[in-house]
């Protein structure tokens, strides 16, 4: 689990990502198990019980707040689930130099000394 910062059509973007050493989920499957209620292929699949919700809901926030979501998975490693979020850069700010005699500041009814 981890993430980098990446650049993408001149946009930085955040790219998390999720390893695993289960299952290989088969090429043809990728695409589908981010749809409401579809599961990998599996031998076993009292094993690896769920109802199929969990990426399809994942994959809608990542697309809500402008990102992508997808799997690399590889036979006899398992997979990785990556996703992008937009990232903006915080601003420097900007700094400005003052008068350097400050030491007396004016208010409406006159001179502050300090």
């Amino acid at each position: 689990m981890g993430y980098d910062l990446k650049k993408e059509n001149h946009a930085e973007v955040l790219e998390f990502y999720v390893k695993d050493t289960g299952i290989e989920i088969p090429k043809g499957r990728q695409t589908e198990i981010f749809k409401r209620f579809a599961q990998a292929d599996i031998s076993n699949r009292m094993a690896f019980q769920g109802a199929g919700l969990g990426l399809s809901i994942s994959k809608a926030y990542v697309e809500m707040l402008g990102g992508k979501i997808w799997i690399e998975s590889e036979e006899g490693k398992g997979s990785v689930f990556y996703f992008t979020l937009p990232y903006n850069t915080p601003h420097k700010e900007k700094t400005f130099k003052l008068k350097e005699n400050f030491s007396k500041k004016t208010s409406a009814k006159g001179t502050l000394n300090h």
